[in-house]
């Protein structure tokens, strides 16, 4: 009989573990971006807000005080509170994923991440994200590249998991085949695909054309000829070589959460459901606050159906085109007289509420910071530095 060949090492991980940081390029050079984003902020939100507030006082006009006069407001605390559960979970998440590489990221620092994930997506095209802040401050909360793009990976693989199960079991649920309201929502989304097809089409298009080019651009006979010495400078040539990378790392840390840290997975995948079950649920205490009928199960797989379409919408932060895709998927679950209020109240609860809170939060992360690095008076001494006697 032959013998049994001993089982070789954990390939996946050593060689992430070992991976060269200096290949991974975090697209994020200095911190004067992140004090471009919050000067594009400091504009856009209020102007957001000011317009959402003209529109609601000119469509609603003569029907404000009856609303409010109906209005239960108790039930918006229960939602401003639903809509920062996801935030809670995603810091459990990242100090789980920390603890396989033996990191203590620390609360405030896990914060601090996902607050400039959240800031840099309100700036940005829905489907851009935050990412790139994210990954960032994860860098300087002391995680390698490797392992901070391991974790920005991996937390995409639990959001999957979460969407694959809960999402069947929700439409299988409300028997949303035959609902009025689900296959309006459908209806919407159909009626968008030609544009969402569009744009990634062009996107691929134009990505194939210069990548092609750029190839061929010494006279090599096939696009299949590696990138010269010169090319890799361009910014084109870095841009390949970033997603080179982050198609490679991504199939790397699918690898290292299925295979090697499965019950880490499955931990990251509930914390992961709870934080999108809540954001998604959370429309039914605005519902509630209105002093409208509730339908729990539907109006959060509606609002799924609503961040899902927001995504598509190339305004920062999806502004205007979220409001509009709001109003048609909800819009025959609400008075005509109430939507233009309710409409602006979701708007403000899920995303300027956010974002402000997460400017604010790291506000008070930079006192602190230079609280503790402040010049100490001549003759002070921390309490830390003073041994114990007892």
């Amino acid at each position: 009989m032959k013998q049994r060949q001993s089982d070789p090492p954990a390939a996946d991980e050593a060689a992430f573990n070992s991976l060269d940081d200096s290949d991974i390029e975090i697209p994020v050079k200095r911190p004067k971006t992140f004090r471009r984003v919050l000067r594009v902020l400091m504009v856009i939100i209020p102007a957001f807000i000011v317009g959402n507030a003209i529109h609601i006082l000119y469509t609603s006009k003569g029907h404000l005080s009856d609303i409010f006069a109906a209005m239960q407001p108790e039930w918006l605390l229960l939602a401003a509170g639903m809509v920062m559960v996801p935030w809670c979970c995603h810091i459990l998440r990242i100090k789980l994923w920390s603890n396989v590489f033996n990191k203590k990221v620390k609360t405030r620092d896990a914060f601090r991440a996902i607050a400039w994930n959240d800031i840099a997506a309100a700036a940005t095209p829905t489907a851009l994200g935050g990412g790139f802040a994210k990954l960032y401050y994860l860098t300087r909360a002391g995680l390698t590249p490797a392992q901070a793009t391991l974790i920005t990976l991996a937390g995409g693989v639990e959001d999957v998991v979460f969407l694959l199960i809960c999402l069947p079991l929700t439409i299988f649920w409300t028997s949303s085949w035959g609902n009025e309201h689900v296959l309006n929502a459908w209806d919407t989304f159909v009626d968008g695909l030609p544009l969402m097809a569009g744009i990634l089409g062009a996107i691929a298009v134009v990505y194939w054309i210069i990548n092609y080019f750029q190839k061929r651009k010494n006279g090599a006979p096939t696009a299949r000829k590696k990138f010269s010495d010169e090319q890799k400078d361009t910014w084109w040539g870095k841009l390949h070589r970033r997603l080179r990378v982050l198609k490679r790392d991504f199939r790397r840390a699918i690898n290292l959460a299925t295979k090697k840290n499965r019950w880490t997975l499955a931990a990251g995948s509930v914390l992961a459901s709870i934080g999108w079950i809540s954001r998604y649920a959370s429309i039914n205490a605005i519902f509630l606050a209105f002093g409208l009928q509730l339908k729990p199960i539907l109006y959060a797989l509606l609002h799924w159906v609503v961040y899902t379409l927001t995504n598509f919408v190339l305004s920062p932060g999806g502004a205007g085109g979220a409001e509009v895709v709001f109003i048609k998927v909800f819009g025959d679950l609400a008075p005509k007289t109430m939507l233009p209020l309710m409409t602006g109240t979701w708007r403000f609860m899920t995303f300027y509420y956010l974002v402000l809170g997460g400017i604010t939060y790291l506000g008070i992360y930079k006192l602190t910071e230079r609280w503790a690095s402040r010049p100490k008076a001549d003759g002070q001494v921390d309490a830390e530095s003073v041994p114990n006697k007892s």
